[in-house]
């Protein structure tokens, strides 16, 4: 990867509008993340079903991105397939707070899941679609979205200490997409979608190259192999805070001091980029990983959670920049929401189904320590690889 340039970094700060829409879009994402799990847990639902559940989640992330990335490359606006995602997802989520029996729960996690997955990344396609036009640097935008991450915990966190209650949580979802659809509709069409007349080659033909690209095959099944060990810290850092006796109100906190650091990176990141390299952040995230799975594989007190989350600023900061500088290096604009969207797929959607059976399991069999530590050990494994691996650049 040594050939791989400084990335997406230009001068501009980005539009305001895009800032807005990506804070919008990430409240939702905490939402899900740091309570479904647990109101199920509290439901009654035992460590493999979650992993059926998140298996399922993360499959039809799999299934469901490319197919909304190729059709927001073929449409004229990527918007219109966006605002479908948006209204969707939002009117299906409250419904997981409902005591539905759990073959009814997974089905409509995969319904949910075909609407919600692809979001962030044809949203990631649409902010690329703008820099290329009028300039600015990715990471000063996405930072956005994860301070809108941190906006809804930090709301719970008040809120929490004096409901009883998950259900104005699962309210939120809903509300909180209604919010992305108001900044969606802000946004101005960019129109630079595929244009068959441009003199560029045909869709199809382009799409086979980027399929049958050696160097893009072997970047997606690194952060492939990185998304499977992860999966046991989405999965279970909720449940590993409720082993910490961390009260429901503090959890959320704990998600957001993540969140924070990731913030932090990304205020930086298009300097660390230029400065280091693509390649020495992917792997700085990369072992980042490793370090922040180890560490969670002890009983720790509150002050050393807080800590070790701060490592989030590489495991997802450090790695998500350098992902999406790589994949914008190696797609041809045109199929940039195909491109994206099998990033998408493969280090949050297939690994997250792999990883998500097999978190379920570690945990059963070998406690929830021990299967931190496992997953630890494992995540050097895509850390040494992107080390050794070379490859030809994509013309």
């Amino acid at each position: 990867m040594e050939v791989i340039g400084e990335g997406i970094t230009m001068d501009g700060r980005g539009d305001p509008v895009y800032k807005a829409y990506y804070f919008s879009i990430f409240g939702p994402v905490a939402v899900s993340v740091t309570y479904l799990n647990l109101h199920l847990k509290r439901l009654g639902w035992d460590d493999p079903q979650l992993g059926v559940l998140s298996s399922i989640l993360a499959i039809m992330a799999v299934i469901s991105p490319p197919i909304w990335g190729l059709i927001s490359d073929l449409v004229r606006d990527r918007r219109k397939p966006v605002l479908a995602l948006l209204l969707v997802s939002g009117l299906l989520f409250p419904l997981f707070f409902l005591r539905i029996p759990v073959p009814g729960a997974l089905a409509l996690a995969a319904f949910f899941s075909f609407f919600n997955s692809p979001i962030t990344s044809v949203s990631d396609a649409l902010a690329l679609d703008h820099i290329a036009v009028k300039g600015g640097d990715y990471g000063r935008i996405r930072l956005w979205g994860s301070a809108g991450f941190i906006f809804p915990l930090l709301l719970f966190f008040a809120l929490l200490r004096y409901v009883d209650s998950l259900l104005p949580v699962f309210l939120s979802f809903s509300v909180l997409r209604a919010l992305s659809i108001i900044m969606l509709i802000r946004i101005p069409k960019e129109g630079s979608s595929w244009n068959p007349g441009s003199g560029e080659r045909g869709f199809l033909e382009g799409l086979r190259d980027l399929l049958t690209d050696i160097r893009f095959a072997v970047f997606l099944f690194i952060v492939f192999l990185s998304g499977i060990t992860m999966q046991v810290y989405y999965v279970f850092f909720s449940i590993y805070l409720d082993r910490m006796m961390v009260p429901d109100n503090l959890k959320g906190i704990f998600w957001a001091i993540g969140v924070i650091s990731e913030i932090a990176f990304m205020a930086v990141s298009g300097r660390m980029v230029r400065a280091f390299g693509v390649k020495a952040v992917f792997l700085i995230g990369l072992l980042g990983r490793a370090a922040r799975l180890f560490l969670l594989s002890f009983p720790l007190s509150m002050a050393q959670i807080a800590v070790v989350q701060t490592l989030h600023a590489l495991t997802f900061g450090a790695f998500h920049i350098a992902s999406v500088n790589i994949v914008n290096e190696l797609v041809p604009q045109g199929l940039r929401g195909s491109g994206q969207t099998l990033y998408y797929a493969m280090s949050m959607g297939l690994s997250g189904a792999v990883g998500s059976i097999i978190s379920g399991w570690e945990v059963k069999e070998l406690g929830i320590f021990s299967a931190f530590r496992v997953s630890g050990y494992l995540a050097l494994f895509p850390f040494l690889l992107a080390i050794f691996f070379k490859g030809r650049r994509t013309a």
